[in-house]
């Protein structure tokens, strides 16, 4: 659920300087690609621990 708000808010977001804005969705496109790279490593990392 929270990647889905974070890849949202690019749709969502307007801004009036376009330097600002172009830094702000770096920056918003880094934390999602980390937060879905995260998820994807650790989801792995548990289905191949013995349980």
């Amino acid at each position: 659920m929270s990647l889905f708000v974070f890849f949202m808010i690019f749709a969502l977001t307007q801004w009036r300087d376009y330097l600002v804005g172009e830094r702000t969705y770096i920056t918003l496109r880094i934390v999602a690609t980390s937060l879905l790279v995260r998820q994807v490593f650790v989801s792995m990392l548990a289905t191949l621990t013995p349980h």
